[in-house]
């Protein structure tokens, strides 16, 4: 069964909400409008209210045409809002920012990185970035997104298809140790 949205929500603001969902139902849902223009105040036209009033039977019908495309079609999404869209999903992404900055992912490999390492590198990457430290069970469910399972050998557990790709890097390991 499916179900028929009665409205619709806009929140207009100067920062745009933190969204921690990676899942599709969320990111369906949501539409960024990039409000890209600027007026200075030399450009501001003065006369624009009595220009629209002059032209209010014009802009009526336009608007009632618009009505009307909109409930037969639907129409569809402008490729500036697909693409800014796009963008706030990929930034909102936290886990998957790390993974592709830091780590190696394919979930058929062997190779495995422990889960206590994973979390110290993820830790110290977000406070760097300046990015929310998500719960370990957030994590824990995105990486499961990504074919990421856990692997369990005697008292070491391991996130299974990951390997930190950082910690390759000279000096990189060190500052993922504790202190």
């Amino acid at each position: 069964r499916s179900h028929e949205p009665t409205w619709t929500l806009w929140l207009s603001g100067n920062s745009k909400p933190r969204i921690r969902g990676t899942d599709r139902g969320m990111w369906r849902r949501m539409r960024l409008i990039p409000f890209v223009a600027q007026i200075e105040d030399h450009q501001i036209d003065r006369e624009l209210p009595n220009k629209l009033l002059a032209e209010a039977d014009g802009i009526l019908t336009w608007a009632i045409e618009g009505a009307r495309l909109w409930h037969d079609d639907r129409l569809g999404l402008c490729s500036a809002v697909e693409s800014a869209s796009l963008e706030y999903r990929e930034a909102e992404d936290v886990v998957g920012q790390f993974l592709e900055d830091c780590c190696l992912v394919d979930a058929r490999a062997a190779y495995a990185t422990t889960k206590a390492e994973f979390r110290r590198a993820f830790e110290v990457w977000c406070t760097e970035n300046g990015l929310p430290i998500l719960s370990t069970k957030t994590v824990a469910d995105r990486l499961a997104k990504e074919g990421i399972r856990e692997l369990k050998s005697n008292s070491t557990r391991s996130w299974r298809g990951v390997r930190l790709v950082t910690a390759d890097r000279p000096g990189a390991r060190a500052r993922w140790e504790p202190e």
